[in-house]
């Protein structure tokens, strides 16, 4: 492990899920890079947005100061090593860069706040931290506004047995390992489809004999 991105918009839960990143980057000794993201503001289809070059170079100012605040403001409530904080400060749209970051092969995981989707505009949307769980290319922790600040001493994997779940379970343990967390696999299927359940059934034998020495239980 060796950097944890962290997009921040400078709201409480984003310092919240910061300072938890704190906790898992002093436990794999990784380095911590905060990405802010601003962009245009949202309007109506009746208003009409003219940005100028000015206004963009304000904009910019403004999220380059306010991210260094965030910065020194996480480094006073963790006593994180600055040496170890670095800070990235870009115009675009905010799920589109935090994937593309994750493509550029020096991201080990990524750790964001949420606060859930409230309305149905938002659930119909989809909320950033859900399109970004499910297209970047390392591990996503989303951390709720209420987490405790302690990294976790057990680890549920919910296995629909689309993918391999081998390698699923061997990434999982890779994670947990400096944690010296617990390990549950658990697959529910529907009691109607015996032959599904045998075939699964089967697997979840095949991986409990794999991975006997090691720290993980599979269940159906």
């Amino acid at each position: 492990m060796k950097t944890i991105l962290v997009p921040t918009d400078f709201s409480d839960n984003a310092m919240h899920a910061a300072r938890y990143a704190a906790t898992l980057a002093r436990v794999y000794d990784a380095k911590i890079l905060f990405l802010n993201i601003y962009t245009m503001p949202l309007v109506s289809e009746y208003d009409v947005v003219s940005i100028t070059n000015t206004d963009l170079v304000e904009m910019q100012q403004n999220a380059k100061l306010n991210l260094s605040d965030f910065t020194d403001d996480f480094i006073k409530r963790t006593n994180f090593t600055p040496e170890r904080v670095s800070q990235i400060s870009e115009y675009g749209a905010v799920t589109d860069s935090i994937i593309e970051k994750s493509t550029e092969g020096t991201i080990d995981m990524i750790v964001m706040g949420t606060k859930g989707a409230h309305n149905w505009l938002e659930r119909w949307l989809g909320t950033n931290t859900e399109k970004v769980s499910k297209l970047a290319l390392c591990p996503v922790w989303i951390i709720p506004e209420n987490a405790k600040l302690d990294y976790p001493q057990k680890i549920l994997y919910a296995a629909d047995f689309e993918e391999n779940e081998g390698m699923a379970s061997s990434t999982l343990l890779e994670i947990a390992h400096p944690l010296g967390a617990t390990c549950k696999v658990v697959h529910v299927h529907e009691y109607f489809e015996p032959k599904v359940g045998e075939s699964i059934e089967d697997t979840m034998q095949v991986l409990s004999k794999y991975f006997e020495n090691e720290n993980i239980t599979f269940k159906e």
